[in-house]
């Protein structure tokens, strides 16, 4: 009997081990892909005639007035599966306004591809709501993979925020109109901030070029409180109309960031302009 039932466990344990090897042998599932344009918001598409391609505009908000992030994915017109990678793009933002039409300052993606969507990666300063006129965005394609070039022009909506993003004013030292735009921080919190600006003049009604000289002097303050803060940092230009620098926020609630200009001779620009900051 002894025997029998030594057996009978042999019999059991090669079973449990079997089951579990079966087991092992199993496939693992297939992940399910993820959109990498999921966090984005789609503004629209269209197709970029000549250049055999399709155009899907994607940015990280809904558009606004100020300074926008701006996706470019590219598809092949006859395979829409397919992405394409191999390209140079440049833009063509334009509002109508009826009695004339203005342009706006804007970088070109040119061949820079963003590493999460491959899509081609730029930015336009919107210095207009739509109420004001027609916005379209041209976006000029020439596509590396059969030599073609070609434009594509899709109508865009952009909308005021709530807390104004974009300052425009003349210049007191030279009469040029500057456009200054806040592109940090996008989600402010306690403590210390990157602070970046973005500064443009019109050079013409369709030229927006980035402006690289003025001297920045920056202090925040919390008027509902009377107070300001410590550790700030001046933003200072960095190139291609970038100003960089730091704001520290000590609590939660509505801020007022204080702006001077002035030119590297300490000519004033324009003094008294400021960002409104509300965060909870």
């Amino acid at each position: 009997m002894r025997t029998l039932k030594n057996i009978a466990y042999l019999f059991m344990a090669l079973a449990v081990v079997s089951f579990a090897s079966c087991n092992n042998d199993d496939p693992e599932p297939t992940p399910t892909p993820t959109d990498p344009f999921a966090g984005l918001t789609y503004i629209g598409e269209t197709s970029a005639v000549g250049a055999g391609a399709n155009v899907k505009i994607y940015a990280d908000e809904p558009l606004f007035v100020g300074y926008n992030n701006i996706y470019v994915a590219v598809y092949d017109s006859a395979n829409t599966s397919t992405q394409l990678t191999d390209g140079h793009i440049t833009f063509m933002p334009e509002m109508d306004m009826g009695m004339h039409q203005h342009a706006c300052p804007y970088e070109d993606p040119s061949t820079t591809v963003d590493a999460t969507t491959q899509a081609f990666k730029g930015a336009i300063v919107f210095i207009m709501p739509s109420t004001a006129g027609s916005w379209t965005l041209g976006v000029h394609v020439h596509n590396h993979a059969n030599g073609h070039s070609g434009m594509a022009m899709l109508p865009v909506t952009v909308v005021e925020p709530t807390e104004p993003k974009l300052i425009t004013f003349e210049s007191d030292y030279d009469q040029t109109k500057l456009f200054v735009t806040r592109i940090e921080p996008k989600s402010p919190e306690v403590g210390i901030n990157d602070f970046t600006l973005g500064i443009y003049k019109r050079e013409s009604m369709m030229s927006f070029p980035a402006v690289d000289d003025l001297v920045v002097s920056m202090e925040p303050e919390m008027p509902t409180m009377g107070h300001g803060s410590p550790n700030n940092v001046d933003p200072v230009s960095v190139g291609n109309g970038m100003y960089e620098g730091k704001v520290n926020f000590t609590m939660t609630g509505y801020w007022k960031v204080n702006l001077d200009f002035t030119t590297a001779n300490n000519d004033t620009v324009k003094t008294g302009q400021y960002f409104d900051i509300t965060f909870q």
